[in-house]
């Protein structure tokens, strides 16, 4: 994974991570009717920390301070997006998880601005848009009362999180080794977990033999693979089009949820994929139709910035 790679295959190696990262909603709703959401960010954590020290130990000779201190941070942010997201569908439906954990996309062009100075694109905003109107067909059903419970307002603090935790991946792996700052935030969120579950009380590791299947599936795809695969395509894109691409991760957890939990498939969910896959078509080639506008009627002020 050290060799450069163009934008599309990037956004095609995002684009299995939202995969991986939908059927972990799946995997880690029958999982926690069993074990402890902060057990089962520490199972996860601990396997991909020894799979990534294993794989890519060796780019521990020589790391820098700043490389350590950058691979902490977006491990903290990391461990309380995770930590929230996954106590959230323990009562909640996963597809009301998977839609408020992908308010973070909203969020995450902001808050690169706040940081960075560099104003988004109108066309990023546009994208942004669209695809939080079809998540809400997708996964929230119009037909009854919209309410919060008490897993929606759980799962909605990972949200800053999680949004803060795509844009600074986004900084630092430009900036240092992707392989490397992972690994860093990986440790830090199994030391984190151990340590919550020292001050929770539940130091209880016997994990149920029909849960360690689903644990082993949790800590090498969407946790090791995934979080490896992020920040290696993040060196070649930007935050707002990781984020857009990233919220397709809801769109594969309904589908999922529908084949494996038996949750209804309905012409809302059908509305929400349509708008979403417009949502992408926006962001991949939003900026081309712009400037065919812009040159079809003579325009002057419309100008395309980059993030």
């Amino acid at each position: 994974m050290e060799n450069k790679i163009s934008p599309f295959k990037a956004d095609m190696l995002l684009l299995i991570v939202a995969l991986l990262w939908g059927s972990s909603y799946v995997v880690s709703k029958n999982v926690i009717q069993t074990t402890e959401p902060v057990n089962l960010v520490f199972y996860r954590f601990l396997i991909a920390s020894i799979l990534s020290l294993c794989v890519y130990g060796k780019h521990l000779k020589g790391m820098s301070k700043n490389e350590l201190m950058a691979g902490v941070f977006i491990g903290i942010l990391l461990t309380f997006g995770i930590i929230f997201a996954i106590e959230g569908v323990k009562y909640t439906t996963v597809s009301k998880n998977s839609f408020i954990v992908s308010v973070n996309v909203v969020l995450v062009p902001f808050i690169y601005w706040a940081v960075s100075k560099r104003k988004p694109k109108l066309i990023s905003v546009i994208a942004v848009v669209l695809m939080m109107i079809g998540l809400a067909f997708l996964t929230l059903d119009f037909s009854s009362k919209f309410y919060f419970n008490k897993g929606d307002i759980i799962t909605l603090c990972c949200v800053v999180f999680y949004a803060s935790h795509i844009v600074y991946s986004d900084i630092y792996c430009k900036k240092y080794n992707p392989l490397l700052i992972n690994m860093i935030a990986m440790i830090t969120v199994t030391i984190i977990s151990f340590i919550l579950i020292l001050i929770k009380g539940s130091i209880n590791f016997n994990v149920p033999i029909n849960s360690l299947r689903d644990i082993i599936f949790l800590g090498v795809f969407p946790t090791f693979l995934c979080l490896n695969l992020q920040l290696f395509s993040q060196k070649y894109t930007t935050a707002t089009h990781t984020a857009i691409i990233l919220s397709l991760e809801s769109v594969f957890a309904t589908i999922l949820a529908i084949i494996f939990l038996e949750e209804m498939l309905t012409l809302n969910m059908i509305i929400g994929c349509i708008i979403i896959f417009i949502s992408v078509l926006t962001s991949e080639m939003g900026d081309k139709f712009l400037i065919w506008i812009k040159k079809k009627f003579d325009i002057k002020d419309i100008k395309i910035k980059p993030l």
